[in-house]
C-alpha cells in the first residue's frame, strides 16, 4: 500500500520557491490524479447509529468514545454521546444572548481540546476532552475576525482574514496567513482586500511535532508551518476544478461555483487526516447535501509524506467529519445517509487495510 503511494508521490513535482515569511523557502509540492486513482476502499469496522432524538449532522468524537454533536433546534448547542454506553452524559452551552451562552457555534476538536467558536457573539470556549464526560468550559472574549481560531501555546492561533497573494486578479495584501493573539490584539490591516469568505479551513497543531497545518476548505491545498509559524511546505491537488473569484467593493466572493476539498481535518501526534472530496456546487443545484461519490481520506505524517490514500464506503455527506481515532492510524468519522435521518458514527481502521493490502 505504501509502496504503491510512495512511487506515485515520485512522478509528483517537487520545487522550491520563495515563502510569504522572511523571504524563506517553501518546499511545493504537486499531487496528481495518482493519490485518488491508487487509493484502497474501506468500510467501517464499526458504525453506530445515534438515536432519532439526537438531531444532528455531524459529529467530533474524543479517544473514539465520546461524541460532540452540535445541535440544529435544542436548547443546548451540544450534547456528549458515549458510543460505548450508547447514551447522551452532559449537555453544554445554552443558547441565547445572555452571558456563556451561543448563538452561532462552531464545534471541533484539536488534541485533547475541544474548541468552541460563537461566530456572533466574538467569544471562543475551550474544553478539556480529558475531563469527558464533564465538561468544563473556559471562556475568553476574542476582538479579531478569524475563519479558524486554536488554543496554542497560551495564546490563540488564528487563520488572517487578510491574508490573500492572487497575481491573475493582482492582488498582494502583503499579509501572513496566520497570527497569534491574546484575544484582544487585532493584527492585521484591515484596509486591505477582506479574503476571510474565500480562505476557510481546519488549522492542526502538535505541540509534539511543533507544527502548524493548514487544510483549505475550498481550494485543494495544504501549507505546513514551523514552530515559528514560517510556511515550510505546500501540498497543491489533487486539481479536481478551477474557482474563480471577484473583488466586491474590497470583499472577496466566488464567481459561480464553490469548491470542496479538504471539507473536515484532524490529526494526532503522528498523523494528519484529512477528508476529501474534489467537487463543487454550483448556486443552480437543488440537492447540495451529498456528493455523486464518496469521499476520500488521504492520511499523512507531519512532514508533508503520503502515507495511505482511502475511499470510505457510505462517506458522501458535505457534513461528514472526520476524527482522529483512539490509537494513531484509525479514525470516526460522523455523516447522515441519504435514506437514514440518523447521524452516523463510523470507525475505520486504516492500519488494518494496509496490513491486509
Amino acid at each position: 500500500m505504501e509502496k504503491n503511494i510512495l512511487k506515485s508521490v515520485i512522478l509528483l513535482s517537487v520545487i522550491s520557491i520563495c515563502g510569504c515569511s522572511g523571504g524563506s523557502d517553501v518546499e511545493e509540492t504537486v499531487w496528481g490524479q495518482e493519490v485518488k486513482e491508487e487509493s484502497v476502499r474501506i468500510s467501517p469496522e464499526v458504525s453506530y447509529e445515534l438515536p432519532d432524538t439526537i438531531y444532528a449532522m455531524s459529529a467530533s468524537v474524543y479517544k473514539g468514545r465520546y461524541a460532540v454533536c452540535p445541535l440544529e433546534t435544542q436548547e443546548y448547542s451540544a450534547v456528549l454521546y458515549d458510543l460505548q454506553e450508547g447514551r447522551v452524559v452532559n449537555q453544554f452551552l445554552h443558547y441565547g444572548n445572555g452571558p456563556s451562552e451561543v448563538l452561532l457555534p462552531d464545534f471541533y476538536i484539536n488534541g485533547d481540546t475541544l474548541c468552541v467558536r460563537d461566530l456572533l457573539k466574538n467569544r471562543f470556549y475551550t474544553v478539556p476532552c480529558a475531563d469527558f464526560p464533564d465538561v468544563n468550559i473556559h471562556e475568553r472574549k476574542v476582538e479579531f475576525m478569524s475563519a479558524d481560531i486554536l488554543p496554542y501555546n497560551g495564546q490563540l492561533l488564528a487563520l488572517n482574514p487578510y491574508y490573500w497573494e492572487n497575481e491573475e486578479m493582482g492582488i498582494s495584501n502583503g499579509e501572513e496567513m496566520l497570527f497569534v493573539s491574546d484575544g484582544s490584539e487585532v493584527p492585521y490591516d484591515k484596509s486591505k482586500v477582506f479574503s476571510l469568505n474565500v480562505v476557510q479551513g481546519s488549522l492542526m497543531h502538535s505541540y509534539a511535532e511543533e507544527k502548524v497545518v493548514f487544510a483549505d476548505m475550498c481550494e485543494p491545498s495544504i501549507v505546513f508551518f514551523d514552530s515559528s509559524l514560517r510556511p515550510v511546505k505546500r501540498i497543491s491537488g489533487p486539481k479536481d476544478y478551477e474557482l474563480k473569484y471577484i473583488d466586491v467593493q474590497g470583499e472577496l466572493a466566488y464567481i459561480g461555483d464553490i469548491g470542496y476539498s479538504y471539507s473536515s481535518a484532524s490529526c494526532d501526534d503522528r498523523y494528519i487526516y484529512l477528508l476529501y472530496f474534489g467537487t463543487v456546487i454550483g448556486d443552480d443545484e437543488e440537492d447540495w447535501e451529498f456528493a455523486d461519490s464518496d469521499a476520500y481520506l488521504f492520511q499523512l505524517d507531519w512532514e508533508g509524506n503520503l502515507k495511505g490514500s482511502y475511499q470510505l464506503d457510505g462517506v458522501n455527506s458535505y457534513y461528514a467529519v472526520v476524527s482522529a481515532g483512539a490509537e494513531p492510524g484509525t479514525v470516526d468519522v460522523s455523516t447522515i445517509y441519504p435514506d437514514r435521518p440518523n447521524l452516523q458514527i463510523l470507525h475505520f481502521d486504516l492500519n488494518k487495510a494496509v496490513a491486509e493490502k
